[in-house]
Formats: structure tokens, sequence, C-alpha cells
């Protein structure tokens, strides 16, 4: 007779070398990246002892301010799971990053930009495109729970054309189209679509 436990080690170990990938995929849906939960931070406002707090009621909220527009369907799928799991309204960062990771949606460029738009549309209250780069060193440099330094905005700034208007003033839709690299995913696209076009053509032919 062969011993029980010597075959189920064995059989274990095989299923972990033989599943590792697996494994590996699973742990990364677990876990926020660095970007994620730092986009996280930003938004959460209640702290307890020093640590973030997400509260149940605010939990749609949080995640809207940090780029997830999650239906209402996946909202109380992840809520229901926090109730399940903690029993509380009160829900420390860490506790809940592996609930909210699977349901996490990765953003596009696009969607990126449209996030950092609405985010200088607050500072450009007449919507002119453009903010007055020393009301934005002020506000940039002491709001939030992590301000940007100087040299931050130094690198912010170069990213721009150079012109006798951006002396003083910051075209904030210039600077996003070059961070989030839009003008050449749009010409990217538009190739794409010239090419289709003329497989098209061809195949009528």
């Amino acid at each position: 007779m062969y011993n029980n436990e010597g075959y189920s080690l064995i059989r274990n170990d095989d299923i972990l070398e033989n599943d590792f990938e697996n494994k590996e995929d699973l742990f990364d849906k677990q876990h926020l990246s660095d970007v994620e939960m730092e986009k996280l931070r930003n938004v959460i406002k209640t702290k307890v002892a020093g640590e973030l707090i997400i509260k149940l009621s605010n939990l749609e909220q949080t995640l809207y301010l940090a780029g997830q527009n999650m239906t209402k369907n996946t909202i109380e799928k992840i809520k229901k799971t926090l109730e399940e799991t903690y029993h509380t309204d009160e829900y420390f960062l860490d506790e809940i990053e592996y609930i909210l990771a699977p349901y996490w949606e990765e953003l596009t460029d696009d969607d990126i930009a449209l996030l950092l738009i609405k985010s200088f549309e607050i500072f450009d209250t007449e919507q002119q495109g453009f903010i007055d780069k020393k009301y934005l060193i002020q506000n940039l440099t002491t709001l939030g729970e992590m301000p940007l330094t100087m040299k931050d905005i130094k690198i912010m700034f170069s990213m721009i054309n150079d012109s006798k208007k951006s002396l003083n003033t910051f075209n904030y839709h210039q600077f996003i189209n070059k961070l989030c690299d839009l003008d050449n995913n749009n010409n990217k696209k538009s190739k794409k679509k010239k090419k289709k076009k003329k497989k098209k053509k061809l195949k009528v032919k």
C-alpha cells in the first residue's frame, strides 16, 4: 500500500508547478498596481488612526473619482462581498484591495485624458482651455495629500510648445494630448481605417 500523505504531497506539488502561471494571473487580479492604489489614496478623505478608510456609502463616488465608472450591478456585487467579509460600513483601503482588484477596469489613454481634462477644468473657471501659470502653480503645489513639487511643474510646462501666449498661461489640452500621446494614437487609428478601406476596395474589385 502507498502512503496517502506522501502521494497527496507529490500530487499537490505537481499541481502547483503545472498551474504556476495561472496562480500568477490570479495573484495579479487580487492586487491593484501602485498607480491604481495611488489614484484611490488621492480621492479618499476619511482617515482613522492614520489609515485611509472607505465607507460603504461612499464607495461608488470614491471609485468614480478614481476613474472607475462601474455599473450599479458591479458596485452592488462589491458591496455585498464587503458586507459578507467584514460586517461593517468602514473599510481600510489595504483590506479591500483584493476585493476591488478583479473589478478594476484598465483605463485607455482617452479615458485618462478625459479625467485629466475634468481635473484641469476645476481651475479653468471660464472653460478657455488654458490656465494662468501662477494660479496653477499656487494650487498644484499646495492642494491635495500629495501636492506637486516645482520640479514636477517645470516638467509639465516643458511638455507644451513655447509661444508668447504660453509664457504666462498653460494650455492643458495641448499638455494632455502630448502626455497621453493622443495625436499619435489618432494618426494610428486613421491609418488603420485607411488600410481597411483599401482592403475592402481590393475585395470588391
